[in-house]
């Protein structure tokens, strides 16, 4: 399992999109009904803007791979 910052489906939405100019956070949701992000976007400069709200809003944990969405597309 690798590790993600978690969020609700209200911090993700407060902070999703552009943080600085050419940079995005884009919380991806999970099958559970919570957000994540790489933790590494906690040390990023051009997502610093953000970091004191995802450090109260958000929590580090293990995700199951299990848990991101899966496309499954068919062919005709």
């Amino acid at each position: 399992m690798a590790q993600y910052l978690v969020l609700s489906a209200t911090a993700a939405d407060a902070v999703r999109g552009e943080t600085s100019p050419g940079h995005v956070l884009n919380p991806l949701p999970l099958t559970d009904g919570r957000y994540v992000l790489p933790v590494r976007v906690l040390e990023a400069p051009e997502h610093l803007v953000w970091r004191e709200y995802l450090l109260a809003h958000g929590t580090v944990e293990d995700i199951d791979p299990g848990l991101f969405p899966t496309v499954w597309s068919r062919r005709p």
